[in-house]
């Protein structure tokens, strides 16, 4: 029962695993700063690949667009990748709290599931 919000928080990304532990105001943030990192991250790749691309895509073959893309893509992130490895580094950080708090939670929960049931026991006798 300890590993179910770890596993939740790794398959599923960050906060699902606290709102598994039933912390509903931490897994909220967890979940908006992971979204915000991620649409950060998507919005400077998108900047920066950008200045490769032809003014009017909507002209562009797709084929030719989708190849021209590909062949930008490693001169846009040798020039400004460090921004991405940022909030990559950033969003794994988050990632890793979020299964280690996860993880504590479970162990609380399982603790005062313990502790509740002893204290049912001792009221029964």
């Amino acid at each position: 029962m300890v590993w179910i919000p770890v596993i939740l928080t790794l398959a599923m990304g960050p906060g699902m695993g606290q709102l598994y532990n039933k912390d509903y105001k931490k897994a909220v943030y967890l979940i908006l700063v992971s979204v915000f990192l991620f649409i950060g991250m998507s919005v400077s790749l998108k900047n920066m690949i950008m200045p490769y691309l032809p003014t009017d895509i909507t002209t562009e073959d797709p084929t030719e667009l989708t190849r021209m893309i590909q062949e930008n893509m490693h001169k846009a992130t040798s020039e400004h990748g460090g921004v991405l490895y940022l909030y990559g580094a950033i969003l794994f950080g988050v990632w890793g709290y979020s299964v280690v708090d996860a993880y504590k939670g479970g162990k609380r929960r399982q603790l005062e599931s313990k502790l509740k049931a002893a204290a049912s026991k001792t009221t029964k006798n």
